[in-house]
């Protein structure tokens, strides 16, 4: 049976390679350690992003997202809270950021919310510095696991996939 790793961070803001890199680097190692785990990017099918140096909030749907919605708002959200709804384990990335992520806090309030109301539990794993502007009570009290490393969240999903 596969499991699902929802490879939360940043996305506005970052350019192309900013908000992809990190979520290939952390699948491709996942998956050569158990071909079942599967990683779920919330950048998929962005590939007309690849040239932004600063990726928008959303983008109308339109000819540059070749008539794609999937970064309209709706289209943003409702993938999102799909991925957070099917995933085991909510994987986020916060290192080095400048100002909190409205969208990567929400994903982790709703895997929060889900180990409460009889839906199948999610693991939180979050990355992050001890004095970047993520370190709040919300985000602490919300996480199973911080670290300050992606390394050393790959290495708890391992253990806690190692199924």
């Amino acid at each position: 049976m596969d499991k699902y790793v929802y490879l939360v961070g940043s996305i506005t803001g970052q350019d192309y390679k900013g908000a992809t890199d990190w979520r290939e680097k952390v699948a491709q190692e996942l998956k050569e350690f158990d071909s079942r785990i599967v990683c779920l990017s919330p950048m998929r099918g962005g590939f007309y992003l690849k040239d932004e140096r600063e990726i928008a909030a959303k983008y109308e749907c339109s000819e540059f997202t070749n008539g794609l919605p999937l970064s309209e708002e709706a289209g943003i959200v409702g993938r999102d809270l799909y991925d957070v709804k099917r995933c085991n384990v909510l994987f986020v990335n916060l290192l080095g950021l400048k100002k909190v992520s409205i969208g990567s806090v929400s994903e982790i309030a709703w895997a929060y919310l889900l180990k409460f109301v009889g839906a199948e539990p999610k693991v939180i794993i979050v990355i992050m510095e001890d004095g970047g502007v993520h370190n709040h009570p919300f985000i602490r009290r919300a996480a199973d696991y911080v670290v300050e490393s992606v390394e050393k969240g790959t290495e708890i999903t391992k253990i806690v996939l190692n199924y």
